[in-house]
């Protein structure tokens, strides 16, 4: 009966029905994941799925955990479902930001890394070129991620070299004109940010 009971409980406690409980429903898949506990993790994410879905609760956390289901198939080699879990993660995310936005670029580069070492360049270059298109608006010039920029320029190159089409000539004229927005963009943040930083040690 106690048993039973403490069941009960737990069931009660830990059954996800808002988004601070679905939150915390993450974060135990991500301890499930760290103690080998798949089966488990896999449980927690399509459960917090089915009541994000249900109650019409935030896309953000349905992004966030279409994104952990996505890496726990990748991590089974389960391709097939990792990228079916990413794509949905995909349109989630632009449902819920649009089209312009680092999450967004964020999925592609795993979509695209993905494709890569699965054996198809030319979709992981269609999800490169994705992945940039997510995160670089062109006028005014603005990047919204400088990390994802490289990524992204990364596996472009990848896909390229693997497809036999890179051209050194364009891709340098291309990424130039970027690495001239970001290093204009972000150098002086950066450095004023470690500045500060140094300064606030030395006192």
């Amino acid at each position: 009966e106690m048993a039973l009971k403490s069941n009960a409980v737990y069931n009660t406690l830990y059954t996800p029905n808002n988004e601070e409980s679905i939150e915390l429903q993450l974060l135990t898949s991500d301890i499930n994941i760290a103690m080998n506990q798949f089966s488990e993790a896999e449980s927690v994410l399509n459960k917090s799925l089915t009541v994000l879905q249900r109650m019409r609760l935030s896309d953000g956390l349905k992004v966030k955990a279409l994104i952990k289901l996505g890496s726990l198939y990748n991590l089974q080699n389960n391709k097939a479902e990792a990228l079916k879990k990413w794509s949905d993660a995909v349109n989630a995310a632009k449902s819920k930001f649009g089209a312009k936005h680092p999450i967004i670029a964020e999925i592609y580069t795993k979509l695209s890394e993905l494709s890569i070492k699965s054996g198809d360049a030319a979709k992981g270059l269609e999800y490169a070129e994705n992945a940039l298109k997510a995160i670089l608006i062109e006028n005014p010039e603005i990047c919204l991620s400088p990390i994802l920029l490289l990524k992204s320029w990364e596996l472009k190159v990848s896909a390229l070299l693997n497809l036999g089409k890179f051209d050194e000539t364009v891709f340098k004229k291309e990424y130039f004109k970027w690495m001239k927005i970001l290093y204009m963009e972000y150098l002086p943040i950066r450095f004023e940010s470690e500045f500060r930083n140094s300064h606030q040690r030395l006192c």
